[in-house]
This record gives C-alpha cells, sequence and structure tokens, in this order.
C-alpha cells in the first residue's frame, strides 16, 4: 500500500511530469504549428491517463460554463487548458512559464527543436490569456493557470469517485 506521505504529495500536485523521453517527444510531435495543443483522446496513452479521465478534466471545464463564451472562445479556452496540461506535463513551471532545462535535455539533447515548440506553446498561452482576461476567474477556476489547472485536475478525480460520466 502507498504511505501517508505518498497520499499527501499526490493531492498537492495533480500531474506527473512526464519522464519517458519517447513519450515526451511524440508528445512534442503533436503539437500544432501555432503552439497549442487540442483536447484529444490521442493523447491518452503519452499523458498516462484513462480515457475516462480525459472526458472528466474536458468535462469539468465545460460544466464551469466555458460553452456561454461562444464557440469561437470556447475552442480557444479549451486549447488554452490543454496547453497548460500539457505544458506541465513537459516540465515547464505554471507560475513563471520557464522550461525545465533538464527535462528538456532529456527529451532533446540539442534541446533547440523543443525550446522553440515550448517558446510556441507559451506564446500561445500568454496570448490567449491576453485575449480571454481573467478567464480562471471567471470560470471559478482560480486566479492563476496554476490554480485553475489544479482545481480542474481536482474536480475530475471528485466526479470520478462520485461515478461522474463523461458526455
Amino acid at each position: 500500500g502507498r504511505s501517508g506521505s505518498d497520499r499527501a504529495v499526490e493531492s498537492e500536485q495533480c500531474y506527473e511530469k512526464l519522464t519517458d523521453v519517447s513519450h515526451m517527444r511524440i508528445l512534442m510531435s503533436l503539437q500544432s504549428p501555432e503552439g497549442y495543443w487540442m483536447a484529444d483522446v490521442k493523447y491518452v496513452k503519452y499523458i498516462r491517463q484513462e480515457y475516462k479521465n480525459v472526458c472528466q478534466h474536458i468535462d469539468v471545464i465545460k460544466h464551469a460554463g466555458i460553452n456561454s463564451l461562444g464557440v469561437k472562445v470556447s475552442t480557444e479556452v479549451m486549447k488554452l487548458f490543454t496547453t497548460i496540461y500539457m505544458l506541465a506535463l513537459l516540465g515547464v513551471d505554471l507560475v513563471t512559464l520557464r522550461v525545465d532545462l533538464v527535462t528538456l535535455t532529456l527529451a532533446d539533447p540539442g534541446g533547440i527543436v523543443h525550446q522553440e515548440a515550448l517558446q510556441r506553446a507559451v506564446d500561445f498561452v500568454l496570448r490567449t490569456e491576453e485575449r480571454v482576461p481573467m478567464i480562471y476567474q471567471r470560470l471559478n477556476l482560480g486566479h492563476s493557470r496554476q490554480e485553475a489547472l489544479q482545481e480542474v485536475m481536482s474536480r475530475a478525480r471528485s466526479w470520478s469517485r462520485s461515478g461522474g460520466v463523461c458526455i
């Protein structure tokens, strides 16, 4: 069984950074040229989550009122949340948006290709946050991208335990 301290660590961090280099490379290859990732089940095997959990992550955001923003904005916000999640998995600090160079070097010893890709993703996040001001607060998910991601993941886990379904 797992110790109480293991469970405490799990509750503090709602995602686990990828360490498998081949998974990191594949995930990087699924990024759009504009820098974002779309919420799509094709990522499931690379982010070590079951289909149901990924769907619940998406459903939590929809339940938070994303559809009330209109089709164009809600699509951008879904890209934003998915990209934030992918950046966290790839070792980017969500507060400073700085790349963990150790993780990056593991994925790409040269570092240049992935550094540019991660910078495109960071730029996408910043542009979207500027275009949709206070999005995290408007969806009642927190005051920052880090808080919002943790809240979404926490709600998804709660829904999973309570038998929530993916629509």
